[in-house]
């Protein structure tokens, strides 16, 4: 007798994203959760950060920034995420 059983598909399910981390590359790419996006202000960079963190209303915003990026890169990031709302920020680093 064969039984089968129902499986989810993990692809179609939406997880409420609970932490985005922004990483910023000694040449001036960012990237959230991974993924590469664009910074043409901190305005538009807000938008994207509450596109992809979706249904959650507070991730934690987690910035990673080579070493070598500019303080302005890391602060257009920071106003960014109050713009989007969120005011749960950390910090890391990047060694080279």
């Amino acid at each position: 007798m064969k039984i089968n059983l129902p499986v989810a598909d993990a692809n179609n399910v939406e997880q409420p994203i609970d932490k985005l981390e922004i990483a910023i590359s000694q040449s001036g790419q960012y990237f959230i959760n991974g993924r590469e996006v664009s910074m043409e202000s901190p305005v538009l960079f807000a938008n994207t950060l509450r596109q992809i963190a979706g249904a959650d209303a507070d991730p934690v915003i987690i910035i990673s920034a080579d070493s070598n990026a500019t303080h302005q890169s890391v602060i257009y990031t920071m106003e960014a995420a109050r713009i989007a709302g969120y005011g749960r920020i950390t910090f890391t680093t990047q060694k080279n």
